[in-house]
């Protein structure tokens, strides 16, 4: 669960802000089309480990743990 900080409708896609309880660090995730929430709303999310995009508080990316089709880059 968390709570909406900020919501950005950007008209392709709605960007959410959430703070999530237990969390850290708040985590932003992206709709495409609109999205009806508000700020101070409390929803529940779900996130596939394949479309997440972890990174350190440096701000180095996180290894990720699955092998993306593709080009290898060394």
């Amino acid at each position: 669960h968390g709570e909406v900080m900020i919501v950005e409708k950007l008209g392709n896609e709605t960007q959410v802000y959430l703070n999530l309880e237990g969390a850290d660090a708040d985590v932003i995730f992206r709709q495409p089309d609109t999205l009806a929430v508000d700020t101070g709303d409390k929803i529940e999310i779900g996130i596939p480990a394949h479309r997440c995009h972890l990174f350190h508080s440096d701000g180095r990316a996180c290894r990720r743990l699955y092998k993306e089709n593709g080009v290898e880059v060394e």
